[in-house]
């Protein structure tokens, strides 16, 4: 009778415990997938205990995590768009300087000579309108590729 006492408490035992510790299993090897890279590894949560509180926690924690993630590679992208309209803001805006500064210059020589006639005048005004023009747009891309300023939902104490 002991020893069939014995056995039986020693089988339940074995049971109780694998019964216990494969959740413990499932949460060791999802946090070392996650720790991997596997950011969709989830644990399945049996019943309602503490370890399938933890499963719970796990499965929100690695959720957030996706999310993150995906929110960091959207605002990658975001910045190398922004340095591309930087890079060809700038490429546009170097030679409109020059450009301006010319328009200028021709208008003051052709006014020294006293040949300035409708037809240049006109033309040196379209140069300048273009060029503003031009100016403008290269303006546009710089601002999309500012950074936006932080906002917080809590005022700021005065």
């Amino acid at each position: 009778v002991t020893a069939l006492t014995v056995a039986a408490l020693a089988l339940a035992a074995f049971f109780v415990s694998r019964a216990t510790l494969r959740p413990v299993r499932d949460l060791v090897q999802a946090t070392e997938a996650l720790a991997d890279g596997d950011l969709r590894t989830r644990v399945r949560v049996r019943g309602r205990d503490e370890l399938s509180d933890l499963a719970e926690s796990f499965n929100s924690m690695a959720r957030q995590l996706e999310e993150t993630q995906s929110e960091l590679r959207k605002a990658e992208r975001n910045a190398a768009w922004a340095e591309m309209a930087r890079q060809v803001a700038h490429e546009i805006k170097n030679p409109l300087g020059p450009i301006k500064g010319y328009t200028k210059v021709i208008e003051r020589e052709v006014l020294k000579a006293g040949a300035l006639n409708e037809v240049v005048q006109r033309g040196i005004e379209i140069i300048r309108q273009e060029v503003d023009t031009i100016d403008a747009r290269a303006q546009g891309l710089l601002e999309l590729a500012r950074p936006p300023e932080p906002s917080s939902p809590f005022p700021l104490a005065a």
